[in-house]
């Protein structure tokens, strides 16, 4: 391995039918037809003796740990619910509820499933050669709103890094700092970024080291961070006293 990449967050989030991925596998046809017509039937899932949703979703994982972020619209009574909640509502179990979610979302629901240990994250996170990251897809969710209950790293996930080195003492700030800069920038091969030096693009981030910090929860997850004064993209300010300037300078 080159190099590592932190998410400053004890939970993940991808796709729901993620954690069923050994029935897949087992058929070697991942199509939408498959999920439909096999994968969901109802007496497919009854067998607990076969690594799958039952052994992952139910007795790994939990239906009490698996919170889901959006079902894209198509069952928002659901969005921000865990599984097990989702099953007391419709009075089934909890691997019937995961059916019953997967069908109303043409199996394109959007989970965050609590599975990481706090001392693992710190550990990896005091690395010099693990870079922050928030691997989230981008949302513009100050002017365009939000769909769902996404995860809070959407908005929470470079800040948080910040404070959680403020509170722990992990390394000095400027340390910290370049695991969210110079170090991605020199690990993924992005010229002229990540660094402030003449000739290099004017990406820069005020903030107070003091204050800066997340504020999203996984019921409001889409909450301006604390402490950012000013962002400057491309040399051009973009945020500006609490709210966005309205320029555009992106790539």
């Amino acid at each position: 391995i080159a190099f590592g990449v932190l998410m400053p967050q004890l939970q993940d989030r991808f796709s729901v039918k993620t954690v069923a991925h050994d029935y897949v596998a087992a058929e070697k046809d991942p199509s939408r037809t498959l999920y439909i017509d096999k994968f969901l039937r109802p007496g497919f899932m009854l067998y607990t003796d076969i690594p799958g949703i039952e052994a992952d979703a139910h007795y790994i994982i939990g239906p009490d740990k698996i919170l889901v972020a959006s079902t894209l619209g198509k069952a928002p009574e659901f969005d921000g619910k865990y599984l097990s909640e989702i099953a007391e509502m419709t009075g089934t179990s909890a691997i019937e509820a995961y059916r019953q979610l997967m069908l109303k979302t043409d199996i394109g629901a959007r989970g965050i499933y609590f599975t990481m240990y706090r001392e693992d994250a710190l550990k990896i996170a005091r690395r010099q050669d693990v870079s922050v990251i928030s691997d989230s897809t981008a949302m513009d969710f100050i002017t365009k709103g939000v769909t769902g209950v996404p995860h809070p790293r959407t908005a929470n996930s470079f800040v948080r890094f910040l404070r959680i080195n403020r509170e722990e003492g992990l390394m000095p700030l400027e340390k910290a700092v370049r695991k969210m800069t110079g170090l991605p920038a020199s690990q993924m091969q992005i010229q002229g970024r990540g660094l402030i030096r003449e000739g290099f693009f004017a990406d820069i981030t005020v903030f107070d080291p003091e204050t800066v910090g997340d504020n999203g929860t996984f019921t409001t997850p889409c909450v301006k961070a604390s402490g950012i004064h000013t962002v400057i993209l491309n040399g051009k300010t973009v945020w500006e006293n609490g709210a966005p300037t309205g320029v555009m300078s992106g790539m």
